[in-house]
């Protein structure tokens, strides 16, 4: 199992939530339908953490919506491990980094003039 190096992005949605998407191709051993989950592991500041699962269309394509980041200022990197149906764990593969910025900084306490 690997992820496709053309179907893979990071954005932001107009709310800014880090959505994930990719998309799996099947090994010598093994097909689509075989695929239970994917674990989708993040890390910012130097710190590797689970941010959650994700199941699969059906195609291989998969989409992760990050709620745990959505409020963070920083650089995330993220990966995922598929889990196969009869319980195997795959190699953790990477699938980009992105940098979230202030979303929207209009909305931020402002100083009080003096």
């Amino acid at each position: 199992i690997g992820v496709a190096e053309r179907e893979r992005s990071i954005t932001r949605s107009s709310t800014g939530v880090p959505i994930i998407r990719f998309s799996l191709f099947a090994g010598k051993y093994t097909t689509i339908n075989m695929i239970d989950y994917g674990v989708i592991i993040c890390q910012r500041n130097g710190q590797v953490s689970i941010c959650g699962t994700c199941h699969s269309d059906g195609t291989g394509r998969f989409t992760y919506a990050d709620y745990l980041n959505t409020n963070y200022i920083g650089e995330v990197s993220y990966s995922v491990a598929v889990v196969l149906l009869n319980g195997e764990r795959s190699k953790l593969h990477f699938l980009g980094t992105i940098m979230l910025d202030e979303q929207f900084p209009e909305l931020t306490k402002r100083e009080r003039k003096r």
